[in-house]
């Protein structure tokens, strides 16, 4: 399986769950225009971006899940944010599974 991405994972993250040591892990896009957004900046950046992601930057999951293990010694969880993480529904349900084989927590 094939994720398009953008942005990046930030492997030890001590600010995004309250408590907890955990990977960020943000997906590229958004189709909503929320007027509380946190990620307002970085969701106009990205949804400019998007055609050139949909044409050939994509970073395979398994990279992902890599970053994530190398942290997974100073993490109790993954956070999946962005843009909108249920755009890529798929990359999403299968990292949420991978984040809970690992015996991690995810949000």
């Amino acid at each position: 399986m094939k994720l398009i991405f953008s942005g990046v994972v930030i492997p030890v993250s001590t600010i995004d769950w309250y408590g907890r040591s955990v990977s960020v892990v943000f997906f590229n896009g958004c189709n909503f225009k929320c007027i509380y957004c946190a990620n307002n900046r970085f969701i106009e950046v990205s949804n400019r971006l998007e055609p050139l992601f949909k044409g050939g930057s994509v970073v395979d999951i398994v990279e992902i899940e890599k970053q994530i293990l190398d942290a997974s010694s100073f993490i109790s969880a993954v956070v999946f944010s962005g843009g909108e993480p249920t755009t890529q529904y798929n990359a999403l349900e299968h990292l949420a599974k991978f984040a809970k084989c690992q015996g991690l927590w995810w949000d």
